[in-house]
């Protein structure tokens, strides 16, 4: 028996190493915080469905309502269903304490709270370690030293904050159980795994390390009726907390179950090999990153490849010493630890959906606190497992510091992934402009518009692939609205569109470009005071809208194989004989681009597709300036080298009912990558009645 004073002694050692850890962690965050990455759309993902319970009703957005519903607990409205992977829990918190949410105090906020999953965890080493203080105290210098798991945390992208510390939880739950099997644990155990799986789905993992911790820790435990008594407490918590999960959220659960069943199987192990080998790849600071930045030519330098075997190493090792140190002393809470941090990093492994860098960064701590069991349970060699360990993470820690550094001179990401400075000054002047509808038509901006907009801003996230469906975008309203895009994205048109005058009137435009990455608009628009022509006045037989490109690029989407800031290039000029004028698409380096546009042919029907090209400058060797049907086997002959103004026609058969398809002005296609620049112009498609002997015909849904 453990005498009182003693007891007492060890529960202040423990609250002093908890509080060191939480205080070593908030050192790190103070550093890092000049050196954060741009904030991340994902990052509100926790709190985004509280969005629909701040807003008035008529400002809901409609996206949220088929991932929310909510029961109302008295004066607090709970949301009980949001997206799948990361619940309500945080945003319940958020609703309960009035914290804020601009990225300054929200980080703070997550700064702090790494700092108490920090201080909980070092508790949990002690605990796991035997009360070694050289066990704690290691956990702590991975731990805190981590600067990635940090910065990951700050930003809520990695470590979710009451993700962690719920699987912390449950693991000192039922790691007490090996000790003594009490059944009102069940309560507890139960209440943690409902926490957990209505918080974020892939809680299962730690569900399932959990029980596969206690099936590790049976054969120490004595007497056998005691084990049992362990596994019977740990199963009936566990079954207690999916039951409400099963009945609130059955969906939930047939996700999970849809998971395991398309998971990498036991019998294949080269594809489980070859994912292990990817998770290995985030493991590192830089990789962690790759959301932030495209550090993908460093990736590979020696530090960090030394980084991700060091880590894999420092699991094995952590692992099989801790699964050793408790087999020779019969201490089921190592053999716990050991069991737990296997069986989670197999599960992550094992989950073909786990491909991002917070699928991995789950595992870290439990790393650690399977190396401070290790430490432990040593009894020889102490000094020179302590100064090792302290030696690799120092190591880690300097990596961290590099990654940071690196992290600032890294290429911004582009395209639809883009994450900059930019996106959040736009999405805060169109959460402060006076208009009552803002729709994000690009990735980047909804989730932090809709959680920091007034409560009477209405939010959507919508495409727009053309003009008319920008002009239908608020329901024909004359009522002014905002739009959010990126400048140099697939809405770049509308810029042009608006600067006319129209077709939109522009209010007030705004571009944000002070910061590394794409460059964001945001635009107040409202109808024009006099509508224009329509395209069918202009022209009634033609269903290619804006083919004189009189507006511009207005109704057409420009795609590459490759996109580079300002390759591809449109170019305008005047050209045939109807007045109207032609575009250029010019490449700078060997490409495939194509302007597209949606058109819709009427069942059993045969149209004419006609354009009239050149080639200036373009490769002999590759597939030059052509029209085509993107998706069918449908393309006229091409234009290379520099040529005069030719006429490409194509009939296009369609024997079957009305179809959609995307007509392509292309430059370069598949495989045959050209540069130079390709003009089109007068472009059309028209009904025919009898098929010209002259042109080549093309029939639908033959090959």
């Amino acid at each position: 028996m453990v005498s009182p004073p003693a007891a007492a002694g060890a529960r202040s050692a423990a609250l002093r190493i908890a509080l060191a850890a939480g205080a070593a962690t908030l050192v790190v965050v103070a550093l890092v915080w000049p050196w954060l990455p741009p904030v991340h759309q994902d990052e509100y993902l926790p709190i985004y469905p509280l969005a629909w319970y701040t807003k008035t009703p008529e400002a809901r957005p409609a996206g949220l309502r088929h991932w929310v519903r909510s029961f109302d607990g008295g004066r607090l409205v709970v949301p009980l269903r949001a997206y799948h992977y990361i619940g309500a829990s945080k945003g319940l918190l958020w609703a309960t304490l009035g914290l804020p949410t601009e990225p300054g105090p929200y980080r703070a906020t997550n700064g702090v709270g790494v700092a108490l999953l920090v201080a909980l965890l070092a508790w949990a080493a002690w605990r796991f370690s035997g009360r070694s203080t050289l066990g704690a105290a290691l956990a702590v210098a991975f731990l805190a030293g981590d600067v990635s798991f940090v910065v990951l945390g700050i930003t809520d992208e990695g470590p979710i904050l009451i993700h962690l510390m719920l699987a912390t939880l449950l693991a000192i739950l039922l790691a007490s159980l090996a000790v003594r099997a009490r059944w009102w644990l069940v309560v507890p155990v139960a209440l943690v795994v409902t926490l957990g799986l209505w918080d974020r789905l892939n809680f299962g993992w730690f569900v399932g390390a959990g029980l596969a911790g206690c099936v590790a820790a049976a054969p120490a435990v004595r007497p056998w009726r005691r084990a049992a008594g362990m596994l019977a407490v740990a199963s009936a918590g566990t079954a207690a907390g999916v039951y409400p999960i099963h009945r609130l959220l059955p969906d939930y659960l047939d996700m999970a179950r849809r998971g395991l069943r398309e998971g990498i199987g036991l019998a294949d192990p080269a594809r489980l090999l070859g994912h292990a080998r990817a998770m290995l790849e985030l493991v590192d600071p830089l990789a962690a990153y790759h959301r932030y930045a495209d550090l993908a030519p460093r990736l590979h330098d020696p530090p960090w490849v030394l980084y991700r075997w060091a880590f894999a190493a420092l699991l094995v090792a952590a692992v099989t010493a801790a699964a050793v140190g408790g087999l020779r002393r019969r201490d089921p809470q190592r053999l716990f630890v050991a069991g737990f941090t296997a069986a989670l990093a197999a599960a992550v492994v094992r989950t073909n959906e786990a491909w991002a860098s917070h699928h991995v960064v789950v595992v870290k701590p439990f790393v650690y606190l399977a190396l401070a069991a290790a430490a432990g349970a040593a009894t020889r060699a102490r000094a020179p497992l302590a100064a090792g360990s302290a030696a690799v993470a120092l190591a880690f820690a300097a990596l961290g510091v590099l990654g940071v550094v690196r992290l600032q001179s890294g290429r911004p990401v582009t395209g639809v992934y883009d994450v900059s400075w930019n996106s959040t000054e736009a999405w805060r002047a169109a959460a402060a402009a006076d208009v009552r509808r803002v729709y994000a038509l690009d990735w980047g901006a909804y989730y932090p518009g809709v959680v920091n907009s007034p409560p009477a801003q209405r939010w959507e996230a919508r495409e727009v692939a053309n003009l008319r469906s920008l002009m239908l975008l608020d329901h024909g309203s004359a009522t002014p609205f905002g739009v959010l895009f990126r400048t140099d994205g697939p809405h770049r048109w509308i810029a042009g569109a608006a600067a006319q005058g129209r077709w939109v009137q522009r209010l007030r435009a705004e571009r944000f470009d002070r910061h590394p990455g794409e460059p964001w608009a945001f635009m107040v628009l409202a109808p024009p005071a006099t509508p224009p022509a329509t395209e069918a006045a202009r022209d009634p037989t033609n269903l290619v809208r804006n083919g004189d490109f009189l507006d511009a690029d207005v109704e057409w989407r420009l795609e590459s194989f490759t996109r580079a800031p300002g390759d591809p290039e449109l170019r305008f000029e005047p050209c045939g004989s109807s007045g109207g004028r032609c575009v250029g698409i010019r490449l700078a380096a060997p490409n495939d681009a194509r302007l597209v546009q949606e058109v819709t042919l009427p069942a059993a029907s045969k149209h004419e597709l006609r354009a009239i090209a050149r080639a200036e400058g373009t490769a002999i060797d590759a597939r030059g300036a052509h029209v085509v049907l993107m998706d069918h086997p449908v393309e006229s002959e091409d234009l290379r080298g520099t040529t005069g103004w030719h006429e490409l026609r194509v009939v296009v058969d369609n024997p079957g009912p009305a179809v959609t398809v995307k007509l392509g002005l292309r430059l370069g296609t598949y495989g045959s990558l050209t540069r130079g620049t390709g003009w089109f112009g007068e472009v059309s498609v028209r009904r025919l009645e009898e098929t010209p002997r002259d042109v080549r015909t093309f029939t639908l849904g033959r090959r």
